[in-house]
């Protein structure tokens, strides 16, 4: 490094005492998470020291053995400070600072935090700016879109004020929210508690955060209460607006910054010792930030300070869970063309076996980050593994080295039938999986089960590439030769392993995969309607990407194993697969489509309990119920080319059916109905292509190929089902960001209506359900909309209207009209693609008794069936097994 005025090199703080619990993980430290085989604390050290970077002091806490033991193991000469207690951010600095006091650190001072990953340009940069300018304190900030969670940088009149975090801004918009109610009497006839619980869930997103917050609001709450009323505003007034720089500011100002913090910080001693000085725990989490340090240099006279912004997002990654930490390692290891698997996640077959018989401490971490600290539930799987490793033994041979991979089946809570027409869906990975072990033979694919009821079978890819349509996939699968050799083989079981394999060739046409010798285990009921068939197809994919080293990206492997498995003749969507790859114990996941993302996540509620019933009618996707599912999706698709033709105006604006909705088009919900109405209700197969535009003949002709031609297709109903479904699976995140678990057990209902096919009348017995979306029925909801009527209104909103897409059974419909009248049952509706499967049920803890019995009573033991019934557990994500 140029030492310009005789300043000293920088001396570098990097926090890394925190844990990070959003990682879910009791045995690695956030900053030691493998990016690209290498522990992301030391992705950050290499750009550190690329920078000129020499001098470092490391704040360690929470499994600090563990992180010392990384950077040792490649850096020497680094000093380690240890904070006891997890107080914050400010509370870390000053425990690293007082470390280097002792040898006088006459140089400026860097502060960092270990979960970044700054490119050395950027650290270069804001050394520069910082010495060229003779600064006090410079620090790295990015747009606000990059992150809107980040403490919010405030710049006013040209000056950099300083820095608030994202909860203060929301105690702040809580306290104006409070403060506004009680000056206009709302709390006259309500409890101000009650009511400061339920506002705080839309403000404040953390739970925990949440709760702490509220507990300071104890001593005003009770003022309120005593009718104190004055007593109350003053100290709400103190609160609902934040004082920095000796100015104050409205949250809602604050929540407008261009910038927002990047936490990269570089200090004059001076000024670093001022600004540690002033830190107080008089915050919303009762933590010394490292930001009052900041702010109190920028209000100061004596300190010159600037902000250097970087605008290009992948100069500074950072990561808080493990969806992120994904995305950083797309980004790091995006230029390398393959990646080589760890030892860890390769081993000989018997090693694999000793160790899951030893089971070694480090072994059950692994199965706990999966599974929950469940003492049977990790017995049992490990008893699995161990079946599935020994027959993988007996079948090929002791010496082979493996990798094991797993994929759970899953559950969709809202959001079903739309993945595919770029709905959001709702979904968890459930304890229920197949397990896959595979190992390299470069001549073909060999493939066993532990279950006798899977025939033994083999392929080689190289027969699936000859002749070919290479233009594209469904081109592809459609050749005469493709579709040939699928009809031959449809039905067997095979075909879920083949089709990620051979998508993935597809993709890389430029070299030739590797077979595999495979061996599977699984529990997850067959065509249940919890994805056994693409868990497979997960399962598979997985080995094949780590066997063939491919840098599969996790956002392309999802759409590759739901692009996949149209290789058995179903044209569904990757919502199945998503779930399944981006699972997360104890979360419910929402994952949106086209493009493909993570939207966030939501513990599972406390109290609940998701059960599974089974109701052991089986729907084969390969079969007859394939043609049913396929017309569903072309009644979609036909639905869609007429909307479009229909309101050409609009055609810029809709991509898919979830972007039919009010809000995009720009029109009330009642234009939405006045369009459908439109949209006739059916139309005979014979009329599709005189009644819809030319210009969609070609994609007429290969949606038919998909399925056996019905006489008539369902249009209206369908399409109804489609809009008002991608409505529900948007407002359900809503729905459980609020806590209103009733809400979401309505929404369950309606959806379930969309698919039912049967009802159970008053006197137990089943009738047949008539959908009706005619003319009248349309024109009924939008009177009710125009009526000003509350209770009308309601009901007519489009998240209310079932539609009719009616992939249910008599059986599952008695199932869950037979649970949804015990009391505790919030919803139950229909798992998976329907004609079949499983029914989920949420319900209260104290209602699981009552439904297991009823059940049993009704259904199970009439039907001389075994007990279908399971609690659902959310379970990690798919994946490598590694040790």
């Amino acid at each position: 490094m140029i030492i310009k005025n005789g300043i000293k090199p920088v001396t570098c703080i990097i926090l890394c005492a925190g844990r990070g619990t959003r990682m879910q993980s009791k045995d690695t430290h956030k900053v030691c998470f493998p990016i690209g085989g290498k522990p992301a604390i030391l992705h950050s050290m290499e750009r550190y020291k690329a920078a000129g970077l020499t001098r470092f002091t490391v704040v360690v806490g929470t499994m600090a053995e563990q992180v010392m033991s990384v950077i040792s193991s490649t850096y020497d000469g680094i000093n380690y400070a240890f904070q006891k207690e997890a107080l914050g951010t400010g509370n870390a600095a000053r425990i690293g600072f007082e470390s280097i006091e002792a040898y006088d650190p006459q140089g400026a001072i860097m502060v960092t935090m270990g979960d970044k990953i700054i490119e050395h340009r950027v650290i270069e940069r804001l050394m520069s700016e910082f010495y060229e300018n003779d600064l006090d304190l410079a620090f790295v900030a990015g747009p606000r879109e990059f992150n809107p969670a980040g403490g919010h940088v405030v710049i006013d009149d040209g000056k950099v004020c300083g820095i608030v975090e994202s909860l203060d801004i929301e105690k702040a918009k809580l306290y104006n929210r409070i403060l506004n109610q009680l000056q206009t009497g709302a709390y006259r006839d309500i409890d101000p508690r009650e009511n400061i619980k339920e506002i705080s869930k839309n403000i404040i997103s953390s739970e925990r955060k949440r709760e702490k917050i509220i507990k300071q609001l104890e001593n005003i709450m009770e003022q309120i209460c005593n009718g104190e009323t004055e007593k109350a505003i003053l100290l709400l007034k103190e609160n609902a607006a934040i004082k920095l720089g000796g100015r104050t500011y409205e949250p809602g100002f604050l929540e407008k910054a261009q910038y927002v913090n990047s936490a990269i910080y570089i200090f004059k001693t001076d000024a670093f010792k001022f600004g540690l000085s002033k830190m107080t725990t008089q915050n919303a989490d009762r933590e010394e930030y490292l930001t009052e340090a900041i702010n109190s240099i920028c209000s100061s006279r004596e300190y010159k300070t600037s902000v250097i912004v970087v605008k290009e997002q992948e100069s500074i990654l950072t990561y808080n869970n493990v969806v992120e930490l994904l995305q950083v390692e797309e980004i790091l290891t995006g230029s390398k063309d393959q990646l080589s698997l760890k030892k860890s996640e390769y081993k000989p077959v018997d090693e694999w076996i000793a160790l899951f018989k030893e089971m070694p401490d480090s072994l059950h971490n692994i199965l706990t980050d999966i599974y929950g600290d469940n003492p049977e539930r990790i017995e049992e799987r490990r008893a699995e593994y161990i079946k599935v490793l020994e027959h993988f033994r007996k079948r090929y041979g002791a010496n082979k080295k493996v990798v094991i991979t797993r994929a759970p089946g899953r559950i969709n809570l809202m959001g079903r039938h739309v993945e595919h027409r770029g709905g959001n869906v709702n979904v968890i990975s459930i304890d229920k999986e197949v397990i896959c072990v595979a190992s390299p033979n470069p001549a073909q694919v060999n493939v066993t089960n532990v279950s006798s009821d899977y025939e033994e079978g083999k392929f080689s890819i190289e027969e699936y590439f000859k002749n070919v349509n290479w233009d594209n996939w469904l081109g592809y699968l459609e050749s005469s030769e493709i579709s040939k050799k699928i009809l031959e083989k449809q039905g067997d079981w095979l075909n879920y392993v083949k089709a990620p394999i051979i998508r993935l060739q597809y993709l890389y046409k430029d070299r030739k995969l590797t077979g595999m010798d495979m061996a599977f285990n699984g529990n997850i009921p067959v065509a249940a309607g919890l994805s056994s068939s693409s868990a497979i197809v997960v399962a598979t994919a997985e080995a094949a990407v780590a066997l063939n080293n491919l840098d599969v990206k996790p956002q392309k492997f999802v759409d590759l194993c739901g692009e996949g498995e149209w290789f058995v003749g179903s044209r569904g969507g990757a919502g199945d697969h998503a779930a399944i790859k981006f699972g997360q114990r104890g979360y419910i996941a929402t994952l949106g489509f086209f493009p493909f993302r993570y939207k966030g996540s939501f513990e599972f509620p406390k109290g609940y309990k998701l059960l599974i019933a089974n109701s052991f009618v089986k729907a084969n996707k390969t079969t007859n119920a394939r043609d049913l599912f396929n017309q569903r999706v072309a009644s979609y698709e036909f639905g869609f080319m007429m909307f479009k033709d229909k309101f050409p105006e609009y055609k810029d604006k809709v991509r898919h059916i979830r972007d039919i909705n009010p809000e995009n088009l720009g029109v009330t919900p009642s234009k939405i109905y006045s369009m459908l109405l439109e949209i006739p209700e059916k139309i005979p197969s014979d009329k599709i292509s005189s009644i819809i535009s030319p210009e969609y003949a070609n994609d007429i002709k290969r949606i038919m190929k998909t399925h056996k031609v019905p006489k008539e297709y369902e249009i209206r109903s369908v399409l109804m089902y489609g809009i008002a479904e991608c409505r529900r699976s948007f407002i359900f995140g809503k729905l459980m960001e609020k806590g209103d678990l009733e809400g979401v057990g309505r929404m369950m209902k309606i959806s379930h209506d969309g698919d039912r096919v049967a009802r159970l009348d008053e006197n137990n017995k089943m009738q047949k359900y008539e959908y009706d979306l005619s003319d009248d029925v349309l024109k009924s909801l939008i009177d009710d909309l125009k009526s000003e009527d509350v209770s009308r209104v309601y009901s007519a909103q489009i998240e209310n209207q079932p539609g009719g897409y009616a992939c249910s059974t008599p059986e599952i419909d008695f199932i869950v009209d037979t649970v949804n009248r015990i009391d505790g049952v919030l919803g139950a509706q229909l798992s998976g693609a329907g004609l079949g499967g499983c029914v989920m049920i949420l319900a209260k803890d104290e209602a699981v008794e009552k439904i297991v019995s009823t059940l049993k009573k009704c259904y199970y033991e009439p039907g001389d069936f075994d007990d279908g019934i399971t609690i659902s557990i959310p379970v990690k994500g798919s994946g490598l097994i590694g040790i």
